[in-house]
């Protein structure tokens, strides 16, 4: 680990620099350095550039402001403390794959190529897409997800909310229920409060940041990840990053849910492989 300005800088193995975009809320609950996307891009031969963003994990929360401009400029510092000069392949799960894009149309310079898992093109589509809307009026689930997600959009939460929240979202993202896990829980949640970086979702919405009218700008070519039984990023939310970048391909998991690096991984590693083999040569692979 490295640190620059409060900001936690990580490169993880060795070869081709490929930037793997942290996610910007607090919801992850494991650093993005301990994700299970970097083994398998080292396996790769990829060395995995990332960083904690502000307010969480290692970084410091003194100049935390939760937006996607603060993102954008991370990533920025994080090329330029390893000096990487050359444009490099980014990859983003859900809401870091939004950023990933993001990332992509502003700076198209610095990227080379995108793979995106379960991601969304901005605020309008997980608006139109919100996971409450996958259960019934009547499930009591759709109920407490609306509550707990006004409370936090209104600012009137608290960690026990918030770890609440999570909980019920990752007890239905995953298709094979075994992968679900636990979050823990302490007594003293609900005198704390939100996590600096769950103001992620409410920025979002107030300021609307959205890149579906500008998808066409990205040229690069782009891997579209999805699990076919995903509820936070469905593949509606997906297709309409296919059918809006030129140069995309789209791969739907079978059996996955929201996390098809997860519950299919060998697949998964195939795919991007076959991919990386077909738009970049240079690559070889063991």
């Amino acid at each position: 680990m490295f640190v620059k300005n409060g900001l936690a800088l990580y490169r993880i193995g060795t070869g081709e620099p490929i930037l793997l975009m942290p996610y910007p809320h607090a919801s992850a609950y494991q650093p993005m350095t301990e994700s299970r996307l970097v083994p398998i891009l080292n396996e790769m031969g990829y060395s995995v550039l990332t960083f904690d963003p502000p307010g969480i994990y290692h970084s410091s929360e003194m100049f935390a402001e939760v937006t996607l401009a603060e993102m954008i400029a991370c990533s920025n510092t994080l090329l330029d403390f390893f000096e990487i000069s050359e444009s490099v392949m980014v990859a983003g799960h859900s809401q870091s794959g939004f950023c990933s894009i993001a990332f992509a149309v502003e700076f198209p310079q610095r990227v080379k190529g995108l793979i995106l898992i379960g991601s969304v093109s901005g605020w309008k589509m997980v608006r139109t897409t919100s996971i409450h809307k996958r259960f019934r009026w009547y499930n009591s689930t759709r109920w407490k997800m609306m509550y707990w997600g006004t409370r936090k959009m209104l600012n009137v939460s608290n960690l026990l909310i918030h770890k609440k929240l999570d909980q019920l979202v990752i007890n239905y993202s995953f298709y094979n229920k075994n992968y679900c896990y636990k979050i823990p829980v302490e007594k003293s949640d609900n005198r704390l409060p939100d996590p600096i970086r769950a103001k992620w979702m409410v920025n979002l919405r107030k300021y609307n940041y959205d890149y579906a009218d500008r998808l066409k700008e990205i040229k690069i070519p782009v891997l579209i990840c999805v699990g076919k039984y995903d509820p936070q990023t469905p593949v509606e939310a997906n297709m309409e990053l296919k059918n809006k970048i030129n140069h995309s391909t789209i791969e739907i998991f079978e059996l996955s849910g929201h996390c098809p690096f997860i519950e299919e991984k060998r697949k998964f590693s195939d795919i991007i492989k076959k991919w990386l083999q077909e738009h970049y040569l240079k690559y070889e692979y063991s």
